[in-house]
């Protein structure tokens, strides 16, 4: 690329006006006759010259940016959902400019005012942040997987009741009567709140069950080991025990401690998880999950943003999916489990 090429240095050399070369680079080449599309054409071969894109972003006031926050860029579901993003993008011809949060408040605000700085067209966010108002930024925000009570934005995410609803109803359906709803602090978010309500709901319609739910944090190991120790131990009681794991990484750091205490998936208590996992097919005979549907997720999001970049006062909108109950081992042949 020749840097120091301008668009007066293609009009001069093709002999047409700027006027003519702007035409050209936007693509309103019906404007132009055969002949002057042809010596602009040249023109730029010949300084091989490059439309800087920031320029014509602010001349024509379309950056073509796009934003994605994402409170974990650990948890695989985000990982997919960038995919997804992405994709969409590239089909769209977006850029998308990706921040992880870390679930922090301050790299959250801080990610969306550098943002609101670029100029983006818009912002998908998984956010963590219940109480930041979004509308003080010249950008549509689409959430994802996440609501804000009392504020109307576009929405996209699971149907948390149906989703745990189906998990509670297979696992009492398999023979267990002891079920542990684990997820991560709720803290106000509103997924794992939903999530942890739906538990309650779906469980109290089965009188012959036990059922309780814990909070814990992915990297708090230790307070993980005593949860599960305590749960497993069948000298409380001889029922047949079953834990449903919130989200994928609260999965990665639940298996990986079942396995250090020798605990047997499948057959010394089941397990069934919200979110794929990478390996979640070969842990044992597979882990059971709920699979939620993240290509549609990421490209419903980028849809709803990008009308709403085209259209802002349209009413705010929710793309709800159900996910997907995949049987695997973690979750069947009860025969095998023996009072100890």
């Amino acid at each position: 690329m020749n840097k120091s090429s301008s668009i007066s240095d293609v009009a001069q050399l093709a002999k047409v006006g700027k006027t003519s070369v702007s035409r050209y680079l936007n693509g309103e080449h019906h404007l132009l006759s055969e002949k002057l599309k042809e010596r602009i054409k040249n023109a730029i071969e010949v300084l091989d010259y490059t439309p800087n894109p920031l320029a014509r972003s602010l001349k024509n006031k379309r950056s073509k940016l796009i934003g994605l926050l994402l409170a974990d860029i650990n948890n695989p579901y985000s990982v997919r959902i960038i995919n997804s993003v992405e994709k969409y993008c590239w089909e769209n011809d977006f850029v998308p400019i990706v921040f992880n949060t870390d679930n922090s408040f301050e790299k959250e605000s801080k990610a969306l005012d550098i943002l609101n700085r670029y100029q983006v067209e818009g912002v998908v966010i998984n956010t963590v942040n219940s109480s930041k108002p979004f509308g003080e930024y010249r950008f549509p925000v689409v959430l994802i997987d996440r609501k804000i009570p009392g504020k109307l934005f576009d929405m996209v995410g699971l149907d948390n009741y149906h989703a745990v609803n189906t998990a509670v109803q297979h696992l009492v359906n398999e023979g267990f009567d002891d079920i542990l709803f684990i997820s991560e602090p709720v803290m106000g978010v509103h997924t794992r709140l939903e999530r942890q309500r739906a538990f309650y709901n779906s469980s109290r319609c089965f009188h012959d069950i036990q059922y309780h739910a814990q909070e814990i944090g992915c990297l708090d190991i230790d307070g993980i080991e005593k949860i599960l120790l305590t749960f497993c131990d069948k000298r409380i009681n001889a029922k047949r025990k079953a834990i449903i794991s919130a989200n994928g990484a609260l999965t990665i750091s639940l298996i990986k401690v079942i396995n250090y205490l020798n605990i047997r998936i499948g057959v010394d208590v089941g397990f069934l998880g919200v979110d794929d996992v990478e390996w979640s097919e070969i842990i044992g005979g597979g882990i059971t999950i709920i699979k939620q549907p993240t290509d549609l997720i990421g490209s419903a999001a980028m849809e709803l943003l990008h009308s709403r970049i085209d259209t802002p006062d349209i009413p705010s909108r929710d793309a709800i999916f159900h996910g997907d109950l995949i049987i695997r081992q973690s979750t069947i042949n009860l025969s095998r489990f023996q009072s100890k």
